[in-house]
């Protein structure tokens, strides 16, 4: 990616300096900036254009008091991806937010993140938070699809989310005990399981929005 002006620098800077003081395990990683996502004429395929950038530009272009002053090419959004997993025993999981993690506070969510450049495509990186964040591997995980693509204007931070559903061979709470030893078990307080429906779903997440 082309290198931010020194006037956008400064207030990425700014963004970052503060957001330290409220969460000091933040870290400037490598992650890829969205640039595009288009549908494939006549086929079932998406095409993601991306840069390479990192977690400190991300979150200062992006942020409400930056984004709406720069120009488009100069905001570095990040290609996130998420997915709602079914158990084998019909449950779906959830997990409430670490306070330790820099946004949604103790807010119920799914297994996400965001591509880095290690990771080819967001398949690969969906797959890499079920091993980081529920301790379950490849083989475990059954008919992982691509359900959809859209734009996460929360914080206006997440522009593609890639959402994704799959099945695990597993019980609600045998993954429930594998996500405490996995690598990533920090991020949530607590795994909760919940039966599947869709009005539960919605009345859930529509609660406190």
């Amino acid at each position: 990616l082309p290198a931010l002006p020194a006037g956008v620098t400064e207030k990425v800077e700014t963004i970052w300096a503060r957001e330290l003081e409220r969460n000091p395990n933040l870290k400037a990683g490598p992650l890829l900036a969205a640039r595009s996502v288009e549908a494939v004429a006549g086929e079932r395929r998406l095409r993601l254009l991306c840069g390479v950038s990192n977690y400190k530009n991300f979150m200062g272009t992006t942020h409400e008091e930056v984004a709406p002053a720069i120009a488009e090419e100069h905001r570095h959004r990040a290609t996130g991806f998420l997915a709602v997993t079914f158990t084998a025993d019909d449950c779906f999981l959830l997990g409430v937010r670490s306070p330790k993690i820099d946004w949604g506070n103790l807010r119920h969510v799914v297994p996400a993140g965001r591509l880095r450049p290690d990771e080819k495509d967001p398949f690969t990186g969906i797959r890499a938070e079920y091993r980081e964040e529920l301790g379950l591997e490849a083989s475990e995980i059954r008919g992982l699809a691509c359900v959809g693509v859209v734009a996460d204007q929360t914080w206006g931070r997440l522009n593609y989310e890639f959402c994704f559903r799959a099945w695990t061979t597993l019980t609600a709470r045998e993954v429930i005990k594998r996500a405490k030893a996995a690598k990533s078990a920090d991020e949530h307080c607590q795994l909760e399981p919940f039966p599947w429906s869709e009005d539960f779903v919605r009345e859930l997440l529509l609660a406190d929005p």
